[in-house]
């Protein structure tokens, strides 16, 4: 079964890829959700159309730049917004360090916030894809890796009891994807290590005893064991 994928999605990442090296996203620090008909109704909206901020990360960039809880975001630097997912690809097509104007409702009130985005915290890459073996000093390469937030929680739908190391990009052509490891799968453990956090990953990949990597994973509602095997990479 194959998926389309938009062309201007397709193109951030060829140019996010050709800039960094990697996929880069943007990162707000709130959780939304879908206007429906009775929020609309109780936020005296003329319709169900935005996406309405039931909570901001402390010290975020929506925090700093002034948001507040029941705000409904209209427009996003200037590109209209229809519902929360909208609003979640939008600033994650956002360059980090950029300032945009978001527009929104507050008591029915239209305002204007400037917002400087930031890198979604966290994201790290445990080690850097690379077929020379005498600079590749981690395993898991062509993986990337965030902390698991509240803005994370809700983008890829893991339950408040999950911790770990949320796996935010997976180069295609790795053994990491052979092995099924896929954005919004969450780290647990890393040859029997627990991990709490992108920077226990990033801690417990370098300078391997060999090119095997038990991974305790948390997907589709569930944790399983994976072996990731990187011995014959390349």
């Amino acid at each position: 079964m194959g998926f389309a994928v938009p062309s201007d999605i397709a193109r951030s990442v060829m140019q996010s890829l050709v800039a960094y090296g990697r996929v880069t996203r943007g990162y707000l620090g709130v959780q939304i959700q879908n206007v429906t008909p009775a929020l609309a109704d109780e936020f005296k909206l003329k319709n169900a159309h935005g996406a309405l901020v039931s909570d901001i990360v402390p010290d975020s960039p929506a925090a700093k730049a002034g948001f507040q809880d029941g705000d409904v975001v209209v427009t996003f630097n200037a590109k209209k917004v229809e519902d929360s997912r909208h609003l979640q690809l939008a600033v994650a097509d956002t360059t980090p360090g950029s300032t945009v104007p978001v527009e929104i409702l507050r008591n029915g009130e239209k305002q204007t916030l400037k917002v400087t985005v930031k890198q979604l915290p966290g994201q790290e890459k445990l080690a850097e894809n690379n077929t020379d073996n005498d600079k590749d000093t981690g395993t898991l390469n062509g993986v990337g890796v965030a902390d698991v937030d509240p803005q994370v929680r809700s983008q890829f739908n893991i339950p408040k009891n999950v911790s770990g190391a949320v796996i935010t990009e997976v180069d295609p052509a790795s053994p990491s994807a052979d092995a099924g490891l896929k954005p919004g799968d969450v780290i647990q453990e890393i040859n029997h290590h627990s991990v709490k956090s992108a920077d226990d990953a990033v801690s417990l990949t370098p300078h391997p005893a060999d090119k095997r990597t038990l991974l305790r994973i948390w997907a589709n509602g569930g944790s399983h064991y994976v072996v990731v095997d990187e011995s014959k990479a390349g």
